[in-house]
């Protein structure tokens, strides 16, 4: 007579059993949940290319391509005054400043760039004493701009993006400000509250 018997450890750890069959059950409830999301944010673009997508050959709606057009430009001049409001304005400031940044990275750049030809050269001619003095040296006198060059530049794009935030943020609450004004107002109105 065959026994029938459960696989093997079954009757042993039942309760790491458990703990198995409960995470494969919470595996497939999360994949679930995140192909339900997929498609709506699939249905959504899809949603959204029809509101602003151009119809092909057979009908069916395309979404517009990205690049600097006539809406590009239009979006840009709505944002702009938001975001920089005046000349006189942090955020004009923190523009200038990132300006002149980029243009000292520029400098840096082809200094370090003419640096490692001389570098090169050195290396190749076998020139001890010229390349101690360009790698050592001028290496080390470089290194103490650069990073300074580089540390402001990830401040001030990091403080210029914070500072964009924060305008259109407000702008956001003062339209949302707004219309619950105009909400309550009209709803005063309808009911006589």
């Amino acid at each position: 007579m065959a026994v029938l018997s459960l696989p093997m450890g079954l009757n042993r750890k039942p309760k790491s059993v458990l703990a198995g069959i409960s995470f494969l059950i919470a595996y497939v409830i999360v994949r679930r949940q995140q192909t339900r999301a997929k498609r709506r944010a699939r249905q959504q673009r899809a949603g959204n290319a029809s509101s602003s997508g151009e119809k092909g050959r057979d009908g069916t709606l395309k979404p517009r391509k990205v690049g600097v057009d006539k809406h590009f430009v239009e979006q840009l001049k709505k944002l702009l005054p938001i975001c920089i409001p005046g000349f006189a304005s942090k955020e004009a400031g923190l523009l200038a400043a990132l300006a002149t940044i980029l243009i000292a990275r520029t400098w840096l750049d082809i200094w370090f760039s003419g640096f490692n030809g001389t570098v090169v050269k050195a290396i190749v001619s076998r020139d001890r004493k010229k390349f101690i003095a360009k790698a050592i040296i001028e290496f080390g006198m470089m290194m103490w701009p650069m990073s300074i060059v580089n540390n402001s530049l990830k401040f001030t794009i990091s403080a210029l993006a914070l500072s964009f935030r924060e305008r259109l943020t407000k702008v956001r609450d003062d339209f949302l400000d707004y219309v619950r004004t105009f909400a309550r107002t009209l709803l005063s109105l309808m009911f006589d509250i």
